[in-house]
């Protein structure tokens, strides 16, 4: 716990650790409230970041592109400064009452305690899809996980979950899951999806870049083994959405991922007896008020967000109007990033797309690239005729300069983990410092492995540096003590 011990009572509690409730927290003390708990029942703040070790976060709060441990430590950071109250390793089980409200909380520092708060967030985020939430049939050896429980193993506590892997679902965790297990060495067979759903920057870094099969509109019919999968039986859908039987194969495999989407976690809220909305999240009004006076909801606890940076944004709505609604002063609605033009991650990928990204072109001078600078998402077709390059498409001069980029030399920003001195399994999540061939990607990957990082090491430290051309040094992307 931070900044102080444990009040009898709060103006906030916010249920939930996460970038939801560490926006909610900060700004409902920006707003003008002293008295703000946050109770996490993780060890620490920032719900899934810390697992989530690839970039592309912080684009509309910070504008510039981080990984997952760095945005979660900026935050936390942020929080600290705001001299918010912090419970890690702590559950709220029960919230009674009408205003104001009793939470009963758990954990190993505090014991079974109640405590009494004026208002009350929901920031308690979602949970993932299984395998049977889908009804797939079959036996349930060892060698099948959700794609956030893989991402955890692989990342956190350097265990491989196999070497051959089948990954139903295309959006965008199973995309990125594809990925990292083809860079620590393991063969994914092929990613199954109903159709396409991701963010195009995804499809182009994840999938196109390592020559990853994809199928639309395909599933997985049952799965086969006994200690250990063995393989899967995949299906095509027919007009009606139903498996086609007929054509089904066997794909032979230890290890399937199921990126089938998220469930909010609503236990707080169903208890009281409220109802969900159609999605089965919390229902909103625009300034995160829930149908109890007194208690607000944001983030994946009301809908599914595609981005952190908009779960973030939704967070910081929901402590303003906290902040109000105690304070006695009208709420206050800002323009999100979406609405105000502000950057955000990108566009989802389109039909026409696809068929661009993964069909050989006609003509061998022709290349279409997509631009991933911007929203938009611009179409760039670059004809090479050996000596001159022209370009029709890009909407500006950065879409022109990253085309030709793309097509001459594409590089990337490389992210892995490195094993930390004096720890059997934990790991220090890492990136290069700048952009670096493609080619280059997998060596990154070997320097990481050979790399052991000695704590104290703050984030932005550099914990090594390539010998050689390409010249790139190997950044921590989180502090360890």
């Amino acid at each position: 716990m931070t900044h102080g011990s444990l009040e009898n009572h709060y103006d906030l509690i916010v249920t939930g650790g996460g970038p939801a409730g560490m926006a909610a927290a900060a700004e409902a003390k920006k707003a003008g409230l002293s008295k703000v708990l946050i109770a996490e029942r993780g060890e620490t703040l920032g719900g899934v970041l810390p697992q989530c070790i690839h970039d592309g976060f912080g684009m509309t709060e910070f504008k510039k592109s981080m990984t997952g441990p760095e945005y979660a430590e900026t935050w936390r950071k942020i929080v600290n400064d705001a001299r918010v109250h912090v419970l890690n390793d702590t559950a709220v089980i029960r919230i009674r009452g009408g205003g104001p409200y009793t939470l009963t909380l758990t954990g190993p520092e505090t014991g079974l305690i109640e405590v009494m708060t004026k208002s009350v967030v929901l920031a308690t985020g979602c949970r993932e899809r299984t395998v049977g939430a889908v009804r797939v049939p079959g036996s349930r050896p060892a060698g099948i996980y959700t794609a956030g429980a893989a991402q955890y193993m692989l990342n956190c506590r350097n265990y491989l979950p196999g070497k051959s892997a089948v990954i139903l679902g295309s959006g965008d965790i199973g995309l990125i899951m594809a990925r990292r297990l083809t860079l620590e060495g393991a063969k994914v067979k092929m990613i199954l999806g109903e159709k396409a759903s991701g963010l195009l920057r995804n499809y182009i870094q994840c999938v196109k870049d390592f020559d990853i099969p994809i199928r639309f509109g395909y599933t997985v019919l049952s799965t086969h083994g006994y200690k250990r999968l063995k393989g899967v039986t995949i299906a095509p859908l027919d007009e009606n959405g139903k498996p086609d039987v007929a054509l089904s194969s066997y794909v032979p495999c230890d290890t399937l991922l199921a990126a089938v989407g998220l469930i909010p976690e609503t236990e707080l809220w169903g208890s009281r007896g409220h109802f969900l909305d159609s999605a089965g999240g919390i229902p909103v009004d625009e300034f995160a008020r829930t149908q109890q006076s007194g208690i607000f909801a944001c983030g994946n606890v009301t809908r599914i967000f595609d981005t952190v940076d908009e779960v973030t944004e939704n967070g910081k709505q929901a402590g303003r109007s906290a902040a109000m609604w105690v304070l006695g002063a009208a709420p206050d609605l800002r323009a999100n990033s979406a609405e105000s033009g502000q950057p955000s991650l990108g566009r989802k990928i389109s039909e026409d797309d696809i068929h661009a990204l993964f069909s050989a072109p006609e003509e061998k001078s022709l290349k279409t690239v997509y631009c991933i600078k911007c929203p938009l998402g611009c179409k760039v077709d670059i004809r090479d005729s050996g000596d001159t390059l022209s370009l029709t498409g890009a909407g500006c001069e950065t879409g022109q300069a990253y085309a030709i980029a793309e097509h001459r030399m594409p590089v990337r920003i490389v992210t892995s983990t490195v094993k930390i001195k004096g720890s059997a399994s934990a790991l220090l999540p890492v990136k290069t410092d700048r952009p670096v061939p493609k080619a280059a990607i997998q060596g990154v990957i070997e320097l990481c492995r050979r790399t052991c990082a000695a704590p104290p090491v703050r984030m932005g430290d550099v914990i090594a540096s390539a010998p050689e051309a390409p010249r790139y040094s190997i950044l921590a992307s989180a502090s360890i003590t």
